[in-house]
């Protein structure tokens, strides 16, 4: 006969086995299984609460920023922040239908990482 923990790894392994299980069995295997699933089960709600939390933060903080102003913020024209855009070099604008904005947070995140970037050399 098989210990409680060699039930529960087989069930682990095969889920489909747990039916071939006699009751004495199942509770067995149940009763190690549901306080772990439990603990991982509040483990995830935990970080999704906190992740919900901090994009909440983010976006009450955040604004989006048309072309113009993000092309005065980068001390260029308009035309070359769609033409790097294209390139892939603005992660932080977005298309909204058919115009292009930025996330003000983006913009400064990327900014100061390339300050950071230049200063460190």
């Amino acid at each position: 006969m098989l210990t409680t923990k060699n039930l529960t790894i087989q069930v682990l392994q095969d889920p489909a086995s747990f039916e071939d299980l006699e009751p004495q069995g199942k509770r067995e295997v149940l009763n190690r299984l549901v306080p772990v699933t439990a603990a991982v089960i509040a483990h995830l709600l935990a970080d999704l609460h906190q992740n919900l939390n901090a994009s909440q933060e983010t976006a009450q903080s955040d604004r989006l920023l048309p072309l113009r102003e993000i092309a005065k913020r980068l001390s260029c024209s308009e035309r070359t922040v769609l033409r790097r855009w294209d390139a892939g070099l603005y992660p932080f604008i977005l298309k909204d239908g058919g115009r292009l904005v930025g996330s003000e947070k983006g913009l400064e995140r990327w900014i100061e990482a390339r300050t950071k970037r230049q200063t460190s050399r």
